[in-house]
């Protein structure tokens, strides 16, 4: 699978093939679903919990954007793990 993938699709996100496409879609799909849900329960618990004394904004930016990433490449991993096992 890797021999038809060509440089320029793996960084645009353009795939030929239906099975590659479906899983970086799928990738997105959690990456963004993780990080909104994270963003709302901060939202939902900052009136609760001051926010601002315990976690500042520079700091809650990369920990938004890291599970965002992290839950797209697991989605992935996860996805192309099943594939091989075909």
């Amino acid at each position: 699978m890797a021999n038809r993938m060509s440089y320029k699709a793996l960084w645009s996100g353009a795939f030929d093939d239906e099975y590659l496409e479906y899983i970086n879609r799928k990738g997105y799909k959690y990456g963004y679903v993780t990080s909104v849900s994270l963003l709302a329960v901060f939202y939902i618990f900052d009136s609760e919990i001051s926010l601002a004394s315990w976690i500042s904004f520079r700091e809650l930016l990369p920990l938004i954007l890291f599970t965002a990433m992290g839950s797209y490449g697991a989605a992935i991993i996860y996805h192309m793990h099943g594939a091989i096992d075909e």
